[in-house]
């Protein structure tokens, strides 16, 4: 009975380090240890995430863990181990057996999303990408402030997105992630939402309240949008009407048909956001 009692004080005490979903950023966290150096990248499918966590993240308490910060008796730490930056993924976007995460907006202020690969991408998943909550799956994560609400990724969405590449240590099943995802597309019939923000805020740590604040490390994203379906003779592809475009802080762009798909190439300032809302189609 104590230990029931005690275990809801945990959660409420580290509820009061996060404010609502949308409020400003706290300050990054103090820098955590240096981490040992990992084995590498991996090289077969179903690698062992374990293998690039450490401790407090790979002890037996696992989630649990990080709820000593609040009584001073572990350091701060980056449960997130990145293995590549900037890597692009694509696939469709499938309901979640967690229930909430790809229909609503989480506790911490993230939109999460689980995605399906297309097939040739299977080395981005660890063998912790197996199991029920990710049931083959790829989650990816960005904060829902950084993707205007039209385009949030929900099942039955095509998506492409380019992002981190990391083993995310806070569960014990180690399982490989886009987290964050940097550059996003999503596809919904003939319709094309793009997204592009250089510094993300999604939470690294919820119970220390501290959002990561990661910023891109290449300026620049080239999207490819593939218009649905076959061409006919003699047609290419082509930007059929912009529906929606918002520009903060972008140093270049060019939009231009090519037979094959509307090619957008974007550069943004370190604190810039690219959002363009298009129909695409043959011509």
């Amino acid at each position: 009975m104590r230990v029931r009692a005690f275990l809801p004080l945990l959660v409420c005490a580290g509820c009061v380090y996060v404010g609502a979903p949308g409020d400003p950023a706290p300050p990054d966290r103090p820098p955590a240890t240096p981490k040992p150096a990992g084995p590498g990248l991996p090289t077969a499918t179903r690698w062992d995430g374990q293998d690039y966590c450490r401790v407090p993240f790979s002890t037996g308490l696992g989630w649990a863990d990080p709820i000593g910060h609040l009584f001073g008796l572990t350091q701060p730490v980056e449960h997130l181990y990145i293995l590549l930056h900037d890597v692009a993924a694509s696939g469709r976007v499938i309901p979640s057996p967690n229930l909430g995460a790809n229909d609503e907006v989480d506790i911490d202020g993230d939109w999460n999303f689980l995605v399906i690969l297309d097939p040739g991408q299977e080395l981005l998943l660890g063998k912790g990408n197996f199991d029920h909550d990710y049931a083959g799956g790829i989650g990816a994560e960005i904060d829902h402030t950084d993707l205007p609400e039209p385009m949030w990724p929900r099942p039955g969405d095509r998506v492409w997105m380019r992002g981190d590449w990391v083993v995310d240590c806070w569960k014990d099943i180690a399982q490989g992630e886009i987290h964050p995802a940097f550059a996003v597309v999503v596809e919904r019939g003939d319709q094309r939402w793009v997204n592009y923000v250089r510094r993300s805020g999604v939470f690294t740590d919820l119970l220390d309240g501290v959002r990561d604040q990661r910023v891109d490390p290449d300026p620049e994203v080239t999207f490819h949008l593939v218009p649905t379906g076959p061409s006919g003779p003699g047609q290419r592809a082509a930007l059929l009407e912009t529906l929606d475009r918002q520009l903060r802080g972008v140093a270049f762009e060019d939009v231009r048909a090519e037979p094959e798909a509307l090619v957008v190439h974007v550069r943004l300032d370190e604190g810039g956001q690219y959002y363009a809302h298009l129909r695409v189609g043959w011509r």
